[in-house]
């Protein structure tokens, strides 16, 4: 397992990552993204769209306002993009919000994943069908 500290805002969240997973962690919320899943801790409502004429599906899941890890925190050097050969993750600040973009490698059967500040915005195949379990606080989200 290896680790990174990835700039959020002013301040850090926390990945691990491994050929087999990359994890997000903050405060207040958790994304773990695996062949074929995804888990998220703190997550509200969950919906599901179809986009592009049904070429695209689109997983839209709440959550509050992400709580960064302070830069005390942060141990290690503090990084706007990391290539793990198989993961591609990059810290975006815009006027309109702070994102986490993680693309993913193929066999994961998704297209990429965008953590905003109260929304995390995932793409799919549209060919993929989408399965979720919400338990108190724990979203997972099954592809097939």
């Amino acid at each position: 397992m290896h680790h990174t500290v990835l700039r959020y805002k002013e301040a850090c969240i926390i990945g691990e990552y491994s050929p087999e997973y990359f994890h997000v962690k903050a405060r207040n919320y958790e994304l773990e993204v695996r062949p074929r899943m995804i888990s998220l801790t703190g997550c509200g409502d969950v919906s599901v769209s179809t986009l592009h004429r049904g070429r695209k599906r689109a997983v839209y899941v709440s959550h509050q306002v992400i709580e960064c890890f302070r830069k005390e925190e942060c141990k290690g050097d503090v990084e706007s993009e990391v290539n793990t050969g198989y993961f591609t993750v990059k810290a975006t600040a815009t006027p309109h919000g702070d994102y986490i973009t993680i693309l993913t490698p193929g066999s994961f059967l998704s297209d990429y994943i965008v953590i905003g500040e109260d929304m995390t915005y995932i793409q799919l195949p549209g060919g993929r069908d989408v399965y979720f379990e919400k338990l108190t606080g724990l979203c997972t989200i099954y592809i097939v």
